[in-house]
Order: C-alpha cells, then structure tokens, then sequence
C-alpha cells in the first residue's frame, strides 16, 4: 500500500528515481546475501575463521560501495546531455566521495582490529569495486532507458 501511495501520488520523473532507488536497493540486497551465504566457497583457501573475517570484510567494503553508487543514483539528471559535467559538476560531491573511499580504505587496510575486520587482497578489492559500479551501471541503464522513451513521446 506504501508504495502505491508513492508511486501514484508524485509526477513521472519521481516514480523513475524512485524505481531506480528500489532497484538499487534490491540489487545491493541481493549481492550482499550472496557475500555472506556464499562468501565462504569464494574463500576457499583462507582457514574458516580468516574466511569468516574476509568474508565480513568484504560485506562491509561492498555495502560502502554500494551507498556511493546510490549517492550517484540518485543524483539530479543530466547525465544523457552531458556525462562528464554530469561527474564532474558538484566539485563537492566528489570530494566527498573521495574522503569516503580514502577513509574506508584506512579502516580495512590499517585500522581492522578497532573495526574487527582484516585486511583485503587485491582481488577482494577489486570484487567489492565491482559490485558497486555493476550497481551504478543498472541504475544508469534505467534512467538512460527512461529519458529515450521520454524523447520519444
């Protein structure tokens, strides 16, 4: 019923960005309970208890991620006309998003007994990196699909 009332009761442009929103949300939902309930077969050369640590590392590094992606998300349009202004327009936003990684990176690399979690390798990394640009690109894909078939009415 709640998301009816949304749904219905605001214009076009909001319905999409909230759509985005949801479909954001679900992929990140998807992806994180895939980490947990299959992280320890991707780990399988860690002993259990170090996999279980990786594999928490892990979650929390791709949830970061993923709330950047949907900071981008959810960012006003503008992204079909010009996507390198689209980037690179709000100097603060991006400074910003820069602290975060920077920071995250300082937690998992330097400060993992305060945060009881470890330090990831390179493919770990790269995994986390992954997930959050798959789900900006999804969220990219529905509003660029979204603004054609707007051009074309």
């Amino acid at each position: 019923m709640f998301f009816w009332y949304i749904f219905h009761r605001q214009p076009l442009r909001k319905y999409i960005r909230w759509k985005r929103l949801l479909i954001q949300v679900v992929y990140q939902i998807i992806a994180l309970l895939v980490i947990n309930f299959q992280g320890g077969s991707l780990l399988k050369n860690y002993t259990r208890d170090h996999a279980t640590k990786v594999k928490n590392t892990m979650i929390f590094n791709t949830f970061v991620v993923c709330q950047i992606s949907i900071e981008f998300g959810v960012r006003k349009t503008g992204i079909v006309d010009h996507p390198l202004k689209w980037i690179t327009a709000n100097s603060v936003f991006l400074g910003i998003v820069g602290i975060i990684l920077v920071i995250q990176f300082i937690i998992i690399e330097f400060l993992g007994k305060a945060f009881f979690i470890v330090r990831l390798n390179r493919k770990e990394w790269q995994f986390s990196l992954t997930v959050g640009i798959v789900e900006l690109l999804f969220a990219l894909l529905i509003f660029v699909k979204y603004m054609m078939q707007r051009n074309h009415h």
